[in-house]
């Protein structure tokens, strides 16, 4: 089985890099991800990171999806629902996608999400 390896930088401090080795398979899968959410791999991996680590997230990814496409029909914007339920931006972007949602603009949300 090939492999393939990429370096990215910490993006909140810019002091970290990792090297991050995996399967070619999983990364083509991880390509076809970016390049829906107009992304890079490692953006991906990333924000995959960080969703599994961050404090005070939604229990499960199923529930912050739903609260994130009632925010988005509600009138809320992608990057407010992002901070306010911990998940990556791209994630809510991806999910508002695949619902056929389109985004909103910022400042119009309204209730609480």
């Amino acid at each position: 089985m090939s492999k393939r390896t990429i370096t990215t930088k910490n993006h909140f401090d810019g002091s970290t890099t990792v090297p991050v080795t995996m399967p070619t398979d999983v990364w083509a899968k991880l390509a076809v991800v970016a390049d829906r959410a107009d992304a890079r791999v490692a953006d991906v991996i990333a924000d995959a990171i960080r969703g599994l680590v961050y404090v005070g997230r939604p229990a499960t990814f199923t529930e912050a999806q739903r609260r994130a496409l009632d925010a988005v029909a509600g009138g809320w914007d992608d990057w407010t629902i992002a901070e306010q339920l911990g998940v990556p931006l791209r994630m809510v972007a991806q999910w508002r996608h695949e619902a056929g949602m389109k985004p909103c603009p910022p400042g119009r949300g309204h209730g609480q999400i």
